[in-house]
């Protein structure tokens, strides 16, 4: 998979969306959806965890996370520094992983690349 720019996860707590952004003025492009039956921490720690692979195999150079408040807590503190490091916004948004790609890139247009 090439590198894209910036990532945009999308969490709801049992299941998360990964788009891609390839430069301004561009639409969310889908990558994968990720998903986990259960509660919050186990999907937050797997959710940490493919998102620190990611980052380490160089698949983004930017990160922005969306999600409720719990959700982002938990995600924020169970990140690899280097993870971390590439965030460049957190939303605090109730589920919004229902949305079609062009509406993300609506709602998300402010923190995306210009």
């Amino acid at each position: 998979m090439r590198c894209s720019d910036t990532w945009v996860c999308v969490a709801d707590g049992t299941r998360a969306q990964f788009f891609h952004c390839d430069g301004p003025d561009r639409d969310l492009e889908p990558v994968m959806d990720f998903g986990l039956p259960g509660g919050t921490r186990p999907f937050v720690g797997r959710l940490a965890g493919q998102l620190d692979r990611a980052a380490r195999a160089h698949l983004f150079e930017h990160l922005v996370l969306v999600g409720p408040l719990a959700v982002m807590r938990d995600l924020d503190g169970s990140l690899d520094q280097g993870t971390r490091n590439l965030l460049v916004a957190e939303i605090d948004r109730e589920d919004l992983t229902w949305r079609t790609p062009q509406e993300l890139t609506a709602h998300l247009r402010d923190v995306l690349p210009h």
